[in-house]
Protein backbone atom coordinates (compact mmCIF):
# COMPACT_ATOMS: atom_id res chain seq x y z
CA UNK A 1 0.00 0.00 0.00
CA UNK A 2 2.71 2.52 0.98
CA UNK A 3 4.87 1.74 -2.04
CA UNK A 4 2.18 2.59 -4.59
CA UNK A 5 2.40 5.43 -7.07
CA UNK A 6 -1.06 6.63 -5.99
CA UNK A 7 0.13 7.26 -2.45
CA UNK A 8 3.22 9.04 -3.77
CA UNK A 9 1.01 11.30 -5.88
CA UNK A 10 -1.18 12.10 -2.85
CA UNK A 11 1.99 12.85 -0.88
CA UNK A 12 3.27 15.21 -3.59
CA UNK A 13 -0.05 17.11 -3.70
CA UNK A 14 -0.39 17.55 0.06
CA UNK A 15 0.79 20.61 2.05
CA UNK A 16 4.38 20.48 3.30
CA UNK A 17 3.44 20.17 6.98
CA UNK A 18 1.47 17.01 6.20
CA UNK A 19 4.33 15.62 4.13
CA UNK A 20 6.68 15.97 7.09
CA UNK A 21 4.18 14.26 9.40
CA UNK A 22 3.74 11.41 6.93
CA UNK A 23 7.49 10.92 6.56
CA UNK A 24 7.91 10.88 10.34
CA UNK A 25 5.12 8.30 10.57
CA UNK A 26 6.78 6.06 8.00
CA UNK A 27 10.13 6.45 9.72
CA UNK A 28 8.68 5.55 13.12
CA UNK A 29 6.91 2.52 11.67
CA UNK A 30 10.12 1.28 10.04
CA UNK A 31 12.11 1.87 13.25
CA UNK A 32 9.48 0.05 15.33
CA UNK A 33 9.55 -2.97 13.04
CA UNK A 34 13.34 -3.00 13.02
CA UNK A 35 13.40 -2.87 16.82
CA UNK A 36 10.97 -5.78 17.10
CA UNK A 37 12.88 -7.87 14.54
CA UNK A 38 16.45 -7.30 15.83
CA UNK A 39 17.27 -4.48 13.34
CA UNK A 40 15.79 -6.36 10.41
CA UNK A 41 12.81 -5.16 8.35
CA UNK A 42 10.73 -6.93 5.72
CA UNK A 43 11.64 -6.61 2.06
CA UNK A 44 8.57 -4.51 1.34
CA UNK A 45 10.20 -1.62 3.20
CA UNK A 46 12.80 -1.47 0.45
CA UNK A 47 10.02 -0.62 -2.03
CA UNK A 48 8.60 2.02 0.33
CA UNK A 49 12.03 3.60 0.75
CA UNK A 50 12.49 3.64 -3.01
CA UNK A 51 9.10 5.35 -3.43
CA UNK A 52 9.94 7.88 -0.69
CA UNK A 53 13.69 8.62 -0.85
CA UNK A 54 13.11 11.48 1.62
CA UNK A 55 13.00 8.84 4.37
CA UNK A 56 16.77 8.61 4.19
CA UNK A 57 17.06 12.34 4.90
CA UNK A 58 14.63 12.08 7.81
CA UNK A 59 16.65 9.23 9.29
CA UNK A 60 19.88 11.22 8.91
CA UNK A 61 18.26 14.24 10.55
CA UNK A 62 17.09 12.16 13.53
CA UNK A 63 20.52 10.56 13.87
CA UNK A 64 22.21 13.99 13.92
CA UNK A 65 19.70 15.32 16.45
CA UNK A 66 20.12 12.28 18.64
CA UNK A 67 23.89 12.67 18.47
CA UNK A 68 23.72 16.36 19.48
CA UNK A 69 20.94 16.25 22.04
CA UNK A 70 20.95 12.86 23.74
CA UNK A 71 24.51 12.84 25.00
CA UNK A 72 25.42 12.51 28.65
CA UNK A 73 27.21 15.47 30.21
CA UNK A 74 30.57 14.88 31.84
CA UNK A 75 29.72 17.06 34.85
CA UNK A 76 26.18 17.22 36.19
CA UNK A 77 24.69 20.70 36.26
CA UNK A 78 23.70 22.24 39.62
CA UNK A 79 20.41 21.06 41.05
CA UNK A 80 17.44 23.39 40.41
CA UNK A 81 16.62 23.37 44.15
CA UNK A 82 20.03 24.88 44.91
CA UNK A 83 19.48 27.72 42.44
CA UNK A 84 16.05 28.47 43.95
CA UNK A 85 17.50 28.47 47.48
CA UNK A 86 20.05 31.08 46.42
CA UNK A 87 17.25 33.33 45.12
CA UNK A 88 15.21 32.98 48.33
CA UNK A 89 18.19 33.79 50.54
CA UNK A 90 18.55 37.21 48.90
CA UNK A 91 14.91 38.09 49.60
CA UNK A 92 13.34 36.72 46.44
CA UNK A 93 12.09 39.97 44.91
CA UNK A 94 14.55 42.78 44.46
CA UNK A 95 13.62 46.43 44.18
CA UNK A 96 10.03 46.06 45.38
CA UNK A 97 10.57 47.06 48.99
CA UNK A 98 8.72 50.17 50.10
CA UNK A 99 6.32 50.29 47.12
CA UNK A 100 2.62 50.66 47.99
CA UNK A 101 0.27 47.91 46.81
Amino acid sequence: LFATQTLRLAYDCSPKRFRAQFLCLLNRAAKAEAKRQNDCVRGTWRLVMQQFPELGFIQQLWDKLRERVWTLDEEPSPEPAEAEADGEASGGREGEEGKPD
